[in-house]
């Protein structure tokens, strides 16, 4: 069993009333979020944290993340965040 840790307190709230879609990212907050997607979430210094859902839990989402600057939340870390963190989300499967 894996552990994933909690990194909702290193994160903003996702805040923007609009969404927008190029491509593969889209940036709806009603967005569906499937296993092998991967999200972007920002820090409170608006750092990019990349991480690829390896497991959904209702509105947590749990993966591994592969790209970082936060010093707390570095990568390789299995995180844990909750759906309302999520700016953009990629999908790899279309």
């Amino acid at each position: 069993m894996q552990i994933y840790h909690n990194i909702n307190q290193f994160l903003i709230l996702r805040n923007t009333a609009y969404s927008n879609s190029v491509g593969l990212f889209t940036d709806d907050p009603e967005a569906a979020v499937i296993v092998g997607d991967t999200i972007v979430c920002l820090d409170a210094y608006g750092n990019e944290i990349w991480i690829q859902i390896d497991e959904i839990d209702g509105q947590r989402l749990k993966g591994k993340v592969y790209s970082s600057t936060n010093v707390q939340v570095p990568d390789g870390l299995l995180a844990e965040v909750e759906r309302k963190f999520v700016f953009l989300v990629y999908h790899h499967h279309r």
